[in-house]
């Protein structure tokens, strides 16, 4: 009763190794990989800092609208617009 199952070997593959060579963390490669994100998403970038700063042109404008519509130094709108802005900004 011999069985092919019983006396094979169990084969093990060798642990295996990265025998890549390993890139040196400088300065230059981590500025140049910064550019190349940057360069690549220039436009986004461009965009995420727009919106803000138009809102924060249009919205003092408004404001100073129902200002001068609510003369009241202390009153809710211009406490509620002041803080609004405020946070905007």
């Amino acid at each position: 009763m011999n069985d092919e199952n019983s006396t094979a070997e169990i084969k093990t593959s060798p642990p295996v190794t990265d025998n890549r060579p390993r890139q040196s963390l400088g300065v230059g490669g981590l500025i140049t990989d910064t550019f190349a994100i940057f360069f690549r998403h220039f436009v986004m970038i461009c965009l995420i800092g727009l919106v803000p700063m138009i809102l924060g042109q249009v919205l003092p404008a408004l404001a100073l609208g129902l200002a001068k519509q609510n003369p009241e130094p202390l009153g809710p709108g211009t406490i509620f617009t002041s803080l609004f802005m405020g946070f905007l900004l």
